[in-house]
């Protein structure tokens, strides 16, 4: 029998319930009982009576200094380029500038004629030989370029690619080249050159002089007068109707094109002079 009531003794304490075990909350200040399946030990540790409060109790004191993880909060400081005011964390206290723009163009302005550390002196004969063998100038094999022509071989650059391409390889700027057009647009829109072009098909009868076709019985052919001697080489002979001929649009399209590369270089002088 002692060794039963030995049990209950110990047994009892940790999970006995009852009157004068009540508390008060340090933050809602409202009574909370013992829950039955607590320890004394955690009882005597609890000053919440719920997590929604010791949350919101946190919450409060927790702020500022009063953390655990402070680390002395923001200070102010002037920036010495545009001289205005920003705050820094203490930790980056050694910042002097307020951004690295600013930074950069203060060195701008510092390191200028003797500001410069290096203001009057030359590299010598030994550290230019050092600077040149530093920097490799690094090659292909041949394993290496034989693979690389063989990868190209049957690739065809799409139409967008090559007009950029002879953007690039031209030795005229694009500026240069959009203000002929712009005059190529202004004299094709003058009553000469409409004059010019009706007589040049009612010369040819509105028939293309390649392929004798022309619109009639539901066929309708959009015929366009092509100048034997270029227009942008010969402007003397841009409205002789003796210079014009009358062309489809597929024709035009191959006679245009066999007339750039039949070109000889001293029509092509000829055109940059103009």
């Amino acid at each position: 029998m002692e060794s039963v009531e030995r049990r209950d003794f110990m047994i009892k304490p940790y999970f006995e319930t009852g009157n004068g075990k009540n508390k008060i909350c340090i933050y809602c200040n409202n009574i909370f009982t013992k829950p039955p399946k607590e320890t004394y030990k955690q009882w005597n540790k609890r000053k919440y009576c719920s997590e929604k409060c010791y949350g919101l109790d946190k919450k409060i004191k927790c702020v500022g200094s009063k953390n655990v993880r402070w680390k002395g909060g923001y200070i102010e400081k002037e920036c010495p380029y545009c001289k205005n005011k920003f705050s820094v964390k203490l930790k980056n206290r050694l910042q002097i500038y307020c951004s690295k723009k600013h930074f950069a163009e203060d060195i701008k302005i510092k390191n200028k004629g003797e500001g410069n550390p290096f203001y009057g002196r030359k590299h010598t004969k030994e550290s230019k030989e050092k600077f040149l063998k530093t920097k490799k100038i690094f090659k292909h094999t041949d394993a290496a370029r034989q693979k690389m022509s063989e990868s190209r071989k049957g690739l065809k650059f799409t139409l967008s690619h090559r007009q950029n391409l002879s953007k690039a390889l031209t030795k005229t700027p694009i500026e240069i080249t959009s203000q002929k057009k712009a005059e190529k647009a202004r004299i094709r829109k003058l009553i000469n050159y409409k004059i010019w072009r009706e007589s040049v098909f009612k010369r040819d009868n509105y028939t293309c002089q390649y392929c004798d076709d022309r619109s009639g019985n539901g066929h309708t052919v959009y015929l366009e007068a092509h100048h034997i001697k270029s227009f942008h080489c010969y402007p003397e002979l841009r409205f002789d109707t003796d210079n014009g001929i009358t062309l489809c649009r597929n024709c035009h399209r191959v006679e245009t094109g066999k007339q750039i590369k039949n070109n000889s270089n001293k029509v092509i002088k000829k055109c940059l002079q103009v």
